[in-house]
């Protein structure tokens, strides 16, 4: 490029007018550089990135690029109807970075797979349970159209009504987060006079716990609670009770019962005033290890008379518990009344 001497402005007022044309050939250097005489390389590095990005770009506009260089998908996928109905169902995959799924079942059917999400890892699913029979969730199992689900603690969930759970897509499998320590397995509401019974535990908790509020049928104020694992009615149970009523302290013992039988006077019933129902919480620890009897502690109040009591059981069973019943001793039937309640807990 021709230098040229930019003279001063100074210069051509004090009449050196043919110094025009010499400022007139640096404005054009000047407008030469910017047009094109510079290194333009980064520039097509840039354009040929972008082009690459873009020869990539979704047909479906649905998605946008990331930090990491990749498409993904905006938002979230919306709320689904899902049904799992048959054993080793396999799902199709979601279609957003969240989505919400409700299943329905009428058998209660087993969850495999899930489809690989094309928004890839970080893809969350939130599935809730709105069927009347459990959903099993299967952990790693093989054979599915799509990954597989990767269960906390190793062992399949149970989703009962109302149950939920969230898994993550983490690049090969749906592992499951945000699991709460403690898990509504199912609640009992007597619609009829009867008794509980908690069948097919899952055996994927640590310990149980049941709560909830119950009267017995007993023609009396008050009547004896019982509680049995695995339908077992053998002389296998033993009990220790501490109670008071007002300053009034008992304390009892008994072994070789039917079932777990603490002394009577703790259970609210029949003829006790209108809506008095006993309040109940039994812990149960460890109940899915083979390797010791059973144990559980029982808080209980009955209100009729004020007794406040605390128990303490032994189970000499060595068999994960998988069932339990609570019944009450002298009524009709051993039923309870109608609108008791017991929920079962699972903790992890």
């Amino acid at each position: 490029m021709t230098a040229y001497n930019i003279v001063s402005p100074a210069a051509l007022v004090a009449g050196q007018p043919e110094d025009i044309s010499v400022l007139l050939a640096n404005l054009q250097a000047i407008q030469s550089v910017i047009n094109g005489n510079v290194d333009n390389s980064n520039i097509a590095a840039a354009a040929a990135i972008l082009a690459s990005k873009i020869a990539g770009y979704p047909s479906d506009a649905s998605k946008f690029l990331r930090g990491d260089g990749t498409w993904a998908g905006v938002g979230g996928g919306g709320y689904s109807l899902v049904t799992i109905d048959a054993a080793n169902t396999d799902l199709a995959a979601p279609t957003g970075l969240t989505n919400y799924w409700q299943t329905t079942s009428t058998g209660g059917g087993s969850l495999r797979s899930i489809g690989a999400p094309v928004s890839g890892a970080g893809t969350v699913i939130t599935i809730r349970s709105n069927s009347a029979s459990v959903i099993t969730l299967l952990d790693s199992a093989a054979g599915g159209a799509g990954a597989q689900l990767a269960i906390n603690k190793s062992g399949n969930k149970f989703l009962p009504f109302g149950g939920s759970v969230q898994l993550v897509y983490n690049g090969s499998a749906w592992v499951e987060i945000n699991r709460p320590a403690w898990e509504l397995i199912q609640t009992i509401t007597l619609g009829a006079n009867g008794t509980f019974s908690f069948q097919n535990i899952p055996q994927v908790y640590s310990h149980l716990e049941l709560r909830g509020n119950v009267r017995s049928t007993n023609a009396n104020t008050v009547d004896t609670q019982a509680i049995r694992f695995n339908n077992d009615s053998g002389a296998n149970y033993w009990a220790q009770e501490i109670s008071a009523n007002g300053a009034a302290a008992y304390a009892t013992g008994n072994a070789t019962q039917s079932a777990f039988l603490p002394t009577a006077n703790e259970v609210d019933a029949n003829t006790a005033a209108a809506g008095i129902f006993t309040p109940v919480v039994i812990h149960i620890p460890g109940y899915s290890s083979s390797a010791w009897q059973k144990t559980l502690y029982m808080l209980t109040r009955q209100a009729a008379t004020a007794w406040t009591g605390l128990v303490s059981g032994r189970w000499s069973g060595t068999a994960a518990i998988n069932r339990i019943d609570y019944y009450a001793v002298n009524a009709g039937s051993n039923f309870l009344l109608a609108g008791s309640t017991l929920s079962l807990y699972g903790i992890t």
